[in-house]
């Protein structure tokens, strides 16, 4: 064989290992058992990830993302008891432009104080960023 097929054979062998690389990353919305898999763990260290508990489906997430206005958990467990730092976020617009966070409305049972904010350029971009979804009703008409 020469050396251009041998090399043709290399770089494929390594896109095709990158590739199943890139669909081994933890995301968001992963379950516990899913994460313990890509880590090849049986348990995930419990300083760096938390169960979203009772009603979040079995979904784990990073604590690092606890607070941080991005909703991990179906049931909102990593954006509940966050009011201060939601506060912060919705005060001064994650640092970026103050006054153009967006305060989603609250959740059935949800302390009002403790609601999140999501950027500004969030709202109306036809993804759902607040828990109900408030984010896009009543959005100008798409062009």
């Amino acid at each position: 064989m020469d050396m251009s097929r041998v090399l043709i054979l290399c770089v494929l062998v390594a896109v095709a290992y990158a590739q199943v690389k890139k669909s081994e990353r933890v995301k968001i919305s992963d379950s516990c058992e899913t994460i313990k898999g890509i880590l090849r763990v049986d348990e995930l260290d419990p300083e760096k990830y938390q169960s979203c508990g009772e009603g979040g489906e079995g979904v784990c997430y990073e604590k690092a993302a606890r607070c941080d206005g991005i909703l991990d958990c179906p049931n909102m467990a990593d954006e509940k008891d966050c009011k201060d730092k939601h506060k912060v976020d919705c005060d001064t617009g994650y640092i970026t432009k103050p006054g153009t966070a967006y305060r989603c409305e609250a959740i059935a049972g949800q302390d009002p104080e403790d609601r999140m904010c999501i950027l500004g350029g969030w709202r109306c971009n036809g993804k759902r960023d607040c828990p109900n979804g408030d984010d896009e009703e009543n959005c100008p008409e798409q062009q």
